[in-house]
């Protein structure tokens, strides 16, 4: 009888756990990174670097957080309990905006730029979002590549993707189906076409997935075997092109350029952190030019932000935005640098140098006797960070530049540590302010005594003690 009653006990208690994970939902956790650039930014703006620490494998990504990939680093995201993988190529800023749960079967992720693969497990519902279009995904292998205003392809290589534009209530407007073997790109026609074994590569060459971390897909539904065999060869079998292949030497000559100029924005992409694409200004919508490179020697790192903002032209300046009136690549010549204008000219110069520099830095808390760092920065933060950790500042760079402040000293007996937003806010309008005064009352001992206070002028104001 006791015998019975343990095992009653045992199935509720199985069933009651059972109950629990499924109104738990899908989770999305980072389950392998290729590199060390990498930084996943909070809904609070918080920012975590996997470089430092802050992130590691095997964490969970919170809805709303934004992950970004830098030069040289992929990342594979997995959905759990479905298994579903979601691999993000470098140089890619990828947005979780909604994950499954029992009450809504539909995960939603953002692709901001970059490009991304998903395989899907069985049973996946998903959508994938650009600023210019939807993806609806129902089990299938693809590849998504976005540059706002500049590229939207969607290449599929096993199952149907719903694709079109992204229309009212994130609805999919003028919706087609793309399914195994073709292609579609938004901005040069919405039709679906086969794709040939060039595009093939060049879209899944940077992507490849071992097959061990394949999720479990129905027969139908299989991942291409693009890690043991290339994805040219993968795409012979798959599918038929439409068009009889061009000669040899003309499909040759043709790779090689196609090779040449992947490699040459490659390079621009990865040294120069170059952006090309549209952005939106005062309802106004713009194309840009960007080149963000960063300088590194020894302790100090600086980034530059070298827009070009034009309506037609990228070569003429007449064309190009001027903020608030203001030619930021006159340097003071629209000024006149004579001696009646000179004082106004220099300052000119000024204005339009600082816009060009995104941050400096020097040495870092905890390890340098000095530090500082200055603009718009995804890492500030107070002591050990108990208060403040990797805050970021630039969540909304480029369209609102701020000019952050983080600096302290350390003097061994003593040491002091400060910080804000923006120096070029007042206090009453979404300034954060925060310091960390402390001593070593024992000399050449790391043993630190001290008071930390961080103030948000906009919400409240919050402060811990030694």
């Amino acid at each position: 009888m006791r015998y019975k009653k343990w095992l009653l006990l045992a199935t509720l208690a199985f069933a009651g756990l059972s109950m629990v994970a499924a109104q738990a939902g899908q989770s999305l956790v980072l389950e392998f990174v290729e590199g060390n650039n990498l930084d996943v930014v909070y809904p609070d703006s918080t920012s975590f670097s996997y470089k430092s620490g802050s992130i590691m494998e095997g964490d969970t990504i919170p809805v709303g957080a934004t992950v970004k990939t830098g030069a040289g680093t992929s990342v594979e995201l997995k959905l759990k309990p479905n298994g579903t993988v979601i691999k993000l190529a470098k140089m890619t800023t990828f947005r979780v905006e909604g994950l499954a749960t029992p009450q809504k079967e539909q995960n939603g992720f953002t692709l901001v730029a970059g490009k991304i693969r998903t395989v899907a497990a069985v049973g996946s519902q998903y959508s994938v979002y650009t600023s210019s279009t939807v993806a609806g995904v129902r089990g299938t292998d693809f590849t998504m590549a976005f540059q706002e205003g500049a590229e939207a392809v969607l290449l599929v290589t096993k199952g149907k993707v719903e694709f079109g534009g992204r229309g009212e209530g994130d609805g999919i407007a003028n919706a087609i189906m793309v399914g195994a073997g073709q292609f579609a790109d938004f901005f040069k026609g919405l039709t679906a076409e086969p794709f040939s074994p060039e595009q093939l590569a060049a879209a899944y060459d940077d992507v490849a997935i071992p097959t061990e971390r394949m999720p479990e897909q129905a027969p139908d539904e299989a991942a291409a075997p693009a890690e043991s065999t290339s994805p040219a060869v993968a795409a012979a079998s798959d599918f038929t092109p439409a068009t009889e292949p061009a000669p040899a030497d003309e499909a040759a000559t043709t790779e090689a350029v196609s090779k040449t100029e992947s490699a040459v924005m490659d390079w621009l992409r990865d040294i120069l952190g170059m952006e090309i694409g549209s952005i939106t200004i005062n309802n106004e919508t713009w194309a840009k030019a960007v080149i963000q490179p960063t300088f590194t020697i020894g302790k100090f790192r600086a980034g530059l932000y070298l827009p070009v903002i034009y309506s037609s032209n990228l070569f003429d300046p007449s064309t190009w935005y001027k903020p608030s009136g203001n030619d930021e690549w006159s340097f003071g010549t629209d000024k006149g640098w004579n001696q009646d204008t000179w004082l106004p000219a220099l300052g000119d110069a000024a204005i339009d140098l600082a816009l060009k520099i995104k941050f400096i830095e020097y040495g870092q808390p905890l390890e340098d006797k000095f530090f500082i760092k200055v603009g718009n920065l995804d890492n500030f933060t107070i002591g050990h960070g108990l208060l403040m950790r990797n805050y970021a500042n630039d969540s909304d760079f480029p369209s609102i530049r701020r000019i952050g402040l983080n600096f302290g000293l350390d003097q061994g007996g003593w040491g002091f540590e400060a910080l804000t937003n923006d120096l070029t806010k007042d206090f009453t309008d979404y300034q954060i302010l925060g310091g960390r005064f402390y001593v070593r009352p024992i000399p050449d001992f790391k043993l630190a005594i001290g008071m930390s206070g961080v103030v948000d002028f906009n919400v409240h104001w919050r402060c811990a003690g030694p």
